[in-house]
């Protein structure tokens, strides 16, 4: 394993088994986890998702704590505060993902409640409606928020794929202006469905292009490294050829363009976090049918 492979997704998947396609009895997901942290692969793993409302007291796993969620703005304070309870006992809870109005003063509001919780907020990214210009007015704001309390950053979470048709999941082009949008904001990301393989493919029984773990963190980092544009990032998450991506121990590289693996570091602290995955073990498979580990 070279360093730049191994920057660019040290501590990348947040394992989701409770969640589908798996759908893990919690008993068997929490043995899951606890197996792969005593693996050779534990370097990849990073946090055990869970909802607030099921987490057990007890549990002593680095926690992202998946929120109820809610579409109507005024119930969003008794929610998060629903939540805030369950996640307030368990110390290792170190984020905190929810969706509701995307809106700026629900996003901040949100933000606000969580400061002082020991977990940093994620709030998903809708694409209905001009969801373009919500995205801008979110990002700006969160930017905001995150200039007063840079110890309490929030950031976004962008869903690439779910279960059903193809339009369920973003196309390169939108995924593309996600990440143009927050880094020039300087909010941070994490992901989630539709990355268990590393490389783009069209998948015959979804009837779907499916983005790839290894696309969206090269995007990411070369965004946020060498600041690509939109047509360039759009070309990175729709490379469907392993061999454009090339690991060495200086860093990565994708066609014509390069970043260190200090930049690709840099990139993962501050912008790329993360991608929930109800699997530990196919993007690991992958990898190494490709060589690559």
């Amino acid at each position: 394993m070279n360093a730049s492979l191994r920057a660019l997704l040290s501590g990348v998947v947040d394992y989701a088994g409770l969640f589908p396609p798996a759908g893990l009895p919690l008993d068997e997901a929490i043995r899951n986890y606890a197996r792969y942290r005593q693996g050779p692969d534990a370097w990849m793993l990073g946090r055990f998702v869970i909802p607030a409302s099921r987490l057990p007291a007890e549990l002593s796993f680095r926690i992202s704590a998946v929120g109820r969620g809610v579409d109507d703005p005024t119930v969003l304070r008794e929610s998060v505060s629903g939540d805030l309870t369950a996640i307030g006992s368990l110390p290792t809870a170190e984020a905190y993902e929810l969706k509701g109005p995307f809106e700026p003063a629900s996003v901040v509001g949100a933000a606000e409640l969580v400061l002082n919780s020991g977990a940093t907020l994620f709030y998903e990214i809708g694409f209905a409606g001009d969801w373009r210009r919500d995205l801008a007015e979110v990002a700006a704001a969160v930017s905001a928020f995150n200039a007063d309390y840079p110890d309490d950053r929030a950031g976004l979470k962008l869903r690439c794929g779910a279960p059903g048709p193809s339009s369920a999941f973003p196309a390169a082009e939108e995924v593309a202006h996600v990440l143009r949008v927050c880094r020039d904001a300087g909010v941070p990301l994490k992901f989630t469905a539709g990355l268990h393989h590393p490389i783009r493919h069209f998948d015959a029984a979804l009837q779907a292009p499916m983005h790839g773990f290894i696309n969206v963190f090269t995007a990411g980092v070369l965004a946020h490294a060498r600041g690509l544009g939109e047509e360039d990032l759009r070309a990175v998450l729709a490379d469907e050829d392993p061999a454009a991506f090339v690991f060495s121990d200086d860093g990565l590289r994708w066609r014509d363009w390069h970043a260190s693996t200090a930049g690709i570091a840099a990139a993962r602290t501050d912008f790329v976090t993360s991608f929930g995955s109800c699997s530990f073990d196919e993007p690991r498979d992958d990898l190494r049918a490709l060589g690559w580990m």
